[in-house]
């Protein structure tokens, strides 16, 4: 067996992470169960990630690209801007609604100073998830555009100022 790279280790430590998050919430993991959860030295974890507050930095930025990567596949099958929306928005829901029983349990398992501790956080995620969302509602705009199902506006006719 090949060892894994830096991002792969990495990433794998994120999923423990989660796991141990989504079971006993995040203020009740500690640097050294995450270590054991990955089989890892707790000095290997260390290297990955500073403290606590930066592996939970971490692991939110890891649900943004997931629930991203997931819109991205659900849309990647279907060939018409229509059908491309409507598969979007069904698929927002749908991955919104499992990652929020998620996002709700680890913050249900936090006491109140870790809920106000990481509110910054959250609110960092929704944003996070804003943009990666229309990044994709471009992505389908600008294929839609390719394909000739819709055309181009200029400057003028999207009102940019």
């Amino acid at each position: 067996m090949s060892p894994l790279s830096p991002q792969d280790e990495q990433a794998e430590i994120i999923q423990a992470t989660l796991r141990l998050y989504r079971q006993f919430g995040p203020d009740k993991v500690s640097m050294d169960d995450v270590a054991k959860a990955t089989g890892r030295s707790r000095t290997s974890i260390y290297y990955y990630f500073k403290n606590r507050d930066e592996m939970f930095r971490a692991a939110v930025d890891a649900i943004v690209l997931e629930m991203a990567k997931d819109l991205r596949k659900a849309v990647a099958d279907v060939r018409n801007l229509d059908e491309q929306v409507y598969t979007f928005c069904i698929s927002k829901l749908k991955i919104s609604r499992e990652w929020k029983l998620i996002l709700n349990a680890i913050w249900v398992s936090m006491d109140q100073k870790g809920q106000t501790k990481h509110v910054k956080t959250a609110e960092n995620l929704h944003e996070k998830l804003v943009y990666q969302e229309s990044l994709i509602l471009k992505e389908i705009l600008a294929a839609a555009a390719a394909r000739k199902e819709i055309r181009v506006l200029s400057a003028e006719e999207t009102d940019q100022r």
